[in-house]
């Protein structure tokens, strides 16, 4: 029995650090993996030069309280002053200070959600900076370079910001008042795919940008910046000095000028540089009227504006003499436009006007007309006119929708002064959608933040809740997205297919990466884990969310690239993306640096960086992460002592969490006596069931063979014929093999009695007594005609086989878990 249990879980243990993400069908795809690679970067985007922006935008990050590197005196103060700058020029700005490693992922993840492709951006960081190898680097304020390792989780990469602004926007300017002493002037760290080794280095390397994009260092490459004796830094005081003598100044004309007071303030010993592939000169004062109109923003995107609804009724008198605020009621979008409503509640005359104000929690207030674009509002008086293009814009925060507290409404306060005397407080009640709560996805560009991962979507729930949500608001491409979601997690994949190719035409950006999704899984084996490489057609589909800036196509480009790719340029290019999306705390992408820095077939095997990667994936509550660390202590991987009770915590984390193939694991441990003292068949089969019931082939095979062959008490052959069913027709080759096996040893009344146990789930008046008459088998032949399968005949093995298929078809596979 032990020689069979090894080799029925055998492949499960081969396949498991490669299964750390779908399994998938070897294709022909690998040549275009090779051929695509070296070019992909550099693919020039489509930018309308005719068509002015329709929204500005500004990251300013200011870090100078350090935990292990000197504090910077002037960097915040730098900051808060380049964002109070760009925010009187029109800018909608995002500032952070003091930013760590997390806080930095969760930034990034902010800005995915903002930015448009009808936005232009700039991003501004004051504070340390250096070089390692070919890459440049900004830190947090925890930043501590102690590993050779540390780099992807202590530092924030620039070439990755770049990436991943330049593919959301439409002009990008980057700008770094950065590059002061190198704090780190010991530390070797490994940045490349390979094992080498690189000094950190002052300074910033050279480096080339998007189209469209500027990138500005307070000093030359491998330089020194100063932080000066002012209020602000030379580069900074200088940039924001010129910039506000002549806002109308082409930018580069401005760098300059700034390029020649720093030089003279420092002595020479400071010469900011530049790197441009600007294709429009850049301003930062308005330049009047646009010669034409600006796109509605949002729209490439499908975005939806919708309405506030106010219920006057006696609202306004009630309000007025409890002091409590008037509510004001929307579905929660990321954009509602609110004039309307406030001009209605207040019965505002065209004559009057308002002033706002309040510290918004969720979003900020806007103002959005066709000629302007759009601007933050900023506390001034709005006429009647004015107010109806004030919209309130939603920016997500990322919380599950599976939470207590996922239906609640997001509430907003505000104060509204009315001719400069009159206030009244207002509360505006945003209540989520049943498709976004059912069905909405993890770092979704155009979700509202309330995310569910594949295995906690209710199937027959969301589809309900998404069609209702299209038949509202058909044009809204993520309730499209959303109900291909709840289709894939039901199996219905042509429905699937139609729901995602829906959302990609109204510009979703995440469909482009659920397409290929669909291909790959179309290629894969139902219930098996593969790990082969995609076809083309599923290459091009992520290639595409790839240049749409979607971190889940980065890690599934990535990982094709890492994986397949024939040449080093290719794995290296997928090693790229992947670090892209770890750069917004991705966490596939984590597991996936794991697997292939602990796979010892690899040429860069390297098992202590490859531990470093799971750790941080499971630290970010990734039930992969926890799966993959229980292998890691199950199995002693990289050379770490085994330990059991490490490795059942961490399996039953996972497991707790929905992982398909963490209980198989536990099963296996229980049975082989690692865990409890010796052999606990009992509990074993318990975690087999749960692994089969999740697809998981082996658990049904491995529990069969031990109820058929140990005979363990409170089982029957048929418990055992009903399990190697289920698991025979599950198309994982190994384990349907090893359950075809164990029917071959069973005598009819025991496939019989696992006919009728299958039968009882859809009845649960069958009888289960081994014997099949006539009105038995009447009833299999009506179930597989209703799931359109051939009925079987009076034959015990092939009716047991129709009815675990039909059992699957009702139940249906998640492949996209397994």
């Amino acid at each position: 029995m032990n020689r069979f249990v090894s080799r029925a879980i055998a492949p499960l243990l081969l396949g498991l650090i490669p299964a750390f993400a779908s399994a998938q069908n070897a294709t022909t795809g690998v040549d275009w993996l090779t051929r695509g690679a070296a070019s992909f970067q550099s693919q020039a985007r489509a930018i309308d030069i005719d068509r002015p922006a329709s929204r500005r935008y500004a990251v300013v990050v200011g870090n100078g309280d350090y935990e292990t590197a000197p504090d910077l005196v002037n960097a915040v103060a730098d900051a808060k002053a380049m964002a109070t700058f760009l925010r009187g020029h029109g800018f909608s700005v995002e500032e952070r200070y003091d930013l760590t490693k997390r806080g930095f992922e969760d930034l990034m993840r902010r800005v995915l959600f903002e930015i448009g492709p009808d936005a232009d951006v700039l991003f501004y960081f004051s504070g340390h900076g250096i070089q390692i190898g070919r890459r440049n680097y900004l830190l947090p304020v925890d930043a501590g370079l102690k590993s050779a390792y540390d780099t992807p989780f202590e530092t924030v990469t620039l070439d990755s910001i770049i990436q991943i602004l330049g593919s959301r926007s439409r002009q990008q300017l980057v700008i770094l008042d950065s590059c002061r002493n190198n704090p780190f002037t010991d530390a070797k760290m490994m940045t490349e795919i390979d094992p080498t080794l690189f000094e950190a280095q002052t300074g910033f390397n050279a480096m080339s940008v998007p189209v469209n994009s500027l990138l500005a260092y307070a000093t030359s490459p491998g330089a020194v910046a100063y932080d000066g004796t002012d209020v602000n830094s030379p580069f900074t005081g200088s940039l924001l000095q010129n910039a506000s003598a002549d806002p109308s100044q082409d930018m580069r004309t401005i760098l300059k000028q700034v390029r020649r007071d720093v030089y003279l303030k420092t002595e020479g010993q400071q010469v900011p540089w530049e790197s441009s592939t600007l294709v429009e000169p850049f301003v930062f004062g308005m330049t009047g009227a646009p010669t034409q109109s600006v796109q509605p923003y949002g729209e490439s995107r499908g975005l939806q504006k919708i309405v506030a609804e106010f219920a006057p009724a006696t609202q306004l008198a009630n309000a007025a003499a409890s002091g409590q605020p008037m509510t004001i009621s929307a579905r929660l979008e990321r954009r509602i436009q609110l004039g309307d409503a406030l001009i209605s509640a207040l019965g505002l005359a065209a004559n009057e006007n308002i002033a706002i104000s309040g510290d918004l929690a969720t979003g900020r207030l806007i103002l959005e007309t066709a000629a302007d674009g759009i601007t933050d509002y900023a506390g001034q008086a709005l006429s009647g006119d004015a107010l109806k293009s004030l919209v309130y814009e939603y920016v997500p925060e990322q919380r599950p929708g599976d939470g207590d507290t996922a239906a609640d409404p997001i509430v907003e306060t505000f104060t509204t002064t009315r001719n400069e005397a009159e206030t009244q407080g207002f509360a505006l009640s945003m209540n989520p959608d049943a498709c976004d709560i059912e069905a909405g996805d993890w770092l979704d560009p155009e979700g509202v933040g309330l995310t569910r991962y594949p295995n906690e979507i209710d199937p027959e729930q969301a589809i309900a809740t998404c069609a209702a949500a299209i038949q509202i608001a058909p044009t809204a491409g993520r309730f499209h997205y959303q109900l291909g979601r709840a289709y894939q997690a039901d199996t219905k994949y042509e429905e699937a297919l139609a729901a995602f190719t829906k959302a990609r035409d109204l510009g979703h950006t995440r469909a482009w990466h659920a397409l290929g999704d669909l291909v790959a899984e179309a290629e894969s084996i139902e219930g098996g884990a593969g790990g082969g490489a995609v076809s083309q057609k599923a290459l091009e589909l992520y290639a595409k969310g790839v240049e749409a800036g979607d971190p889940y196509a980065y890690h599934a480009l990535g990982k094709q690239l890492l994986r397949h790719g024939r040449t080093k340029a290719s794995r290296r290019h997928g090693f790229d993306l992947l670090s892209q999306a770890l750069e917004l705390g991705h966490t596939f992408a984590m597991n996936e640096l794991g697997y292939y820095f602990l796979d010892e077939k690899n040429e860069n095997f390297e098992p202590e960086r490859g531990l470093r990667y799971l750790r941080e994936s499971a630290a970010r509550d990734d039930i992969y992460g926890f799966n993959n660390l229980g292998l890691v202590y199950d199995k002693g991987l990289g050379g770490t002592e085994p330990d059991p009770n490490q490795a059942l915590e961490w399996y039953t984390k996972a497991a707790d969490g929905g992982h398909p193939f963490a209980p198989v694991n536990i099963g296996r441990m229980y049975y082989n006596g690692r865990i409890g003292g010796g052999a606990n068949v009992a509990e074993a089969i318990k975690w087999y069931d749960r692994g089969l019931e999740g697809g998981m082939a082996w658990g049904g095979a491995n529990a069969a063979w031990i109820i058929a062959n140990e005979k363990p008490r409170g089982f029957t052959p048929a418990d055992a014929a009903m399990r190697a069913a289920k698991a025979a027709v599950l198309r994982d080759t190994e384990a349907a093999k090893q359950a075809a096996q164990v029917l071959t040893g069973l005598d009819k009344r025991a496939m019989d009695g696992a006919s009728q146990m299958l039968l009882k789930t859809f009845d649960p008046a069958q009888e289960v007594d081994g014997v099949v008459g006539p009105k038995t088998q009447a009833a299999i032949v009506a179930l597989s005609q209703k799931y359109n399968f051939t009925p079987p005949s009076d034959n015990a093995l092939e009716r047991l086989l129709t009815l675990a298929k039909v059992y699957w078809r009702d139940k249906g596979i998640r492949i996209d878990l397994l």
